[in-house]
């Protein structure tokens, strides 16, 4: 199904993937290491990212454009770019005209950012045993003495820096399955899927919905459905932006009428 989007300012701003070009040509290499790509893919998608730096990530090259700069036809530009998005690593969205006759204006192609290294939650049924002491180790303390504070080990150290950038209900759900490295990227994977779809949604707001979605995914993980985490879980938290933003839009539409109100 073909997704249309008005030609305006504030679509290009929602569209843009990424903060800066910099960010923007890091994913890109990621892009390129993690798939088989052809030269001529590598050389379209060179292209279109040259021509992405005003709204991160998106591109308005038509295909014939495209094709003149690759030096290829424009049918093959246009099966090369189809490629890329089968593959996740742009999406292509047509464009409207924003009022008049809402005629189609043309196309968008968004890099999309790149599914980072596998992360793998704890998600075991049992509670870790600890380590039995060795019975001739000097952490044994002798009769009477005082049992020292136990020290927060640099895990739990990191988390208390990592806790105060995310929002807590995010936290507190994420937390208990990752240590502070998967903890950092698995958020990551989740502040690229909301900005790959709209940026103003907020997680104090709208949260829940992308915590909900998370506990389903660790489900299905413990029974044994999830083959890649990481994917699993931005594809899944783009839908739940998506699904967000359609009724946040709702929201504000002046056709909208709040029936919980009566």
């Amino acid at each position: 199904m073909t997704t249309y989007l008005i030609a305006n300012e504030t679509t290009y701003r929602n569209l843009s993937t990424f903060t800066s070009v910099e960010a923007m040509d890091a994913e890109i290499k990621q892009h390129k290491d993690a798939h088989n790509l052809t030269q001529t893919e590598r050389d379209v998608l060179d292209v279109l990212a040259r021509h992405s730096c005003k709204y991160k990530g998106v591109s308005f090259l038509t295909n014939s454009k495209l094709g003149m700069i690759v030096g290829i036809r424009r049918e093959t530009a246009s099966r090369v770019r189809s490629k890329l998005e089968r593959k996740g690593i742009i999406r292509q969205y047509r464009l409207k005209r924003d009022g008049g006759d809402r005629r189609e204006t043309g196309s968008a192609a968004v890099i999309q950012p790149a599914v980072t290294a596998e992360v793998t939650p704890n998600v075991s049924h049992h509670k870790a045993t600890p380590n039995k002491l060795n019975k001739n180790s000097n952490t044994h303390k002798r009769d009477g003495d005082k049992q020292a504070n136990p020290q927060p080990n640099a895990d739990e150290l990191g988390k208390r820096a990592l806790k105060t950038g995310i929002p807590s209900a995010i936290y507190d759900a994420l937390a208990p399955y990752f240590d502070v490295k998967a903890l950092y990227d698995v958020y990551g994977i989740l502040i690229r899927a909301k900005a790959s779809v709209d940026r103003s949604i907020t997680f104090e707001e709208h949260g829940q919905a992308y915590i909900d979605e998370f506990h389903n995914i660790i489900r299905k993980l413990k029974l044994g459905q999830v083959r890649n985490f990481n994917g699993l879980l931005y594809v899944a938290w783009r839908k739940v932006t998506e699904q967000v933003s359609r009724l946040v839009g709702s929201a504000r539409s002046p056709l909208y009428y709040d029936w919980l109100a009566e």
